[in-house]
């Protein structure tokens, strides 16, 4: 099994009515991606429209690249986690419910790290 742990060290919103994603090389419209970007991998978070399907998530080991499906109404709270929280790791498997996006391992009460 192929696991990836990585820094999120830069993110992209993109927003649109009719977007298309590409990473999972399927015809799966969203209304906006998130690219969370490490320094040598990616995971693009696509946000679905309520009513539309929600694809498998997707991991390509030889492009390095993960791809997950969320409806548009958690939008808000992935913004919100890479705008306030540092660091914060993706991590990309072959096993694609696996595939997440968090904080690392923070003290209680620490408050934000700068």
């Amino acid at each position: 099994m192929k696991s990836v742990r990585f820094e999120v060290k830069n993110y992209q919103i993109t927003m649109g009515a009719d977007l298309a994603s590409i990473e999972s090389g399927k015809d799966v419209k969203v209304c906006a991606i998130i690219g969370c970007y490490g320094d040598n991998y990616k995971l693009m978070i696509n946000f679905v429209a309520e009513n539309e399907r929600q694809p498998k998530s997707v991991y390509d080991a030889e492009k390095k690249t993960g791809a997950i499906y969320i409806p548009i109404s958690r939008l808000s709270g992935y913004v919100d986690l890479l705008r306030n929280e540092k660091p914060i790791f993706a991590h990309l498997n072959d096993k694609v419910e696996w595939i997440t996006i968090g904080t690392g391992h923070e003290p209680t009460g620490e408050g934000e790290r700068k």
